[in-house]
């Protein structure tokens, strides 16, 4: 496994070096961050989903939501409301990133090609760049990675927790970025129709495909509450 310890001292070298970077930046560029900070700090001061706490009516937020804010959240309440904390946070989460691509790439290929997978993802700038903000993208994409490590590895062993964990995965992950909301009703609809016409065996069944679906819903449904009210 030393090959895979470089490769994450490479990509926390990478990380490290965006933070570097970009602090000069944080204050007057990329104004998308002031949303998340002023999000993640009424989160973390008076535990209101909303940019207005003290307005005499609740204003509810909506354009972002939620999962992201709750993650800055966390890391003010313990750090305090600085930037640097989130942005060594994220460099963990792009290290973790890196161990997730080797995981995923390791059901489906060797390991060396594994290794390379994961070196590649470790040199590749635009996630640290992000990293280094009050931004999305390297939450989202450790998720999204994550949910399709964990759709790999269920296609093949048909666990029915298994289903309902990658579910709860994809929710997450358009809680976190809401382009993601579809994803899991396209890759229901490959596994149904797909793989029956490509004759991909073994496949699960529809009522696995089903659970998922239960279990995206139910893990979205406080969401579409706060929406809906």
């Amino acid at each position: 496994r030393r090959s895979l310890w470089i490769v994450c001292l490479v990509a926390t070298l990478n990380g490290l070096f965006f933070i570097w970077y970009q602090r000069p930046d944080w204050a007057t560029q990329w104004t998308d961050q002031a949303g998340y900070r002023r999000l993640g700090q009424v989160l973390a001061t008076t535990g209101k989903f909303t940019r207005f706490p003290d307005a005499p009516t609740f204003v509810p937020e909506v354009l972002r939501t939620p999962l992201y804010p709750l993650f800055v959240a966390f890391l003010y309440r313990l750090f305090g409301v600085h930037q640097l904390p989130v942005a060594l946070a994220q460099t963990v989460v792009f290290v973790l990133i890196c161990i997730a691509v080797w995981a995923m790439t390791r059901r489906v290929a060797s390991e060396r090609i594994a290794i390379r997978a994961a070196a590649a993802t470790a040199l590749f700038p635009a996630i640290p760049y992000f990293g280094a903000l009050v931004m999305t993208e390297v939450l989202t994409t450790l998720l999204f990675t994550l949910s399709i490590w964990l759709a790999l590895t269920t296609i093949r062993e048909r666990g029915m927790g298994r289903f309902v964990w990658m579910g709860v995965l994809l929710a997450l992950t358009s809680l976190t970025r809401p382009v993601f909301v579809l994803f899991p009703f396209a890759l229901a609809a490959v596994g149904v129709v797909g793989f029956p016409l490509l004759r991909i065996r073994p496949r699960p069944g529809v009522v696995q495909w089903a659970a998922m679906l239960a279990a995206f819903a139910l893990t979205m449904a406080p969401w579409f509450t706060y929406n809906y009210v």
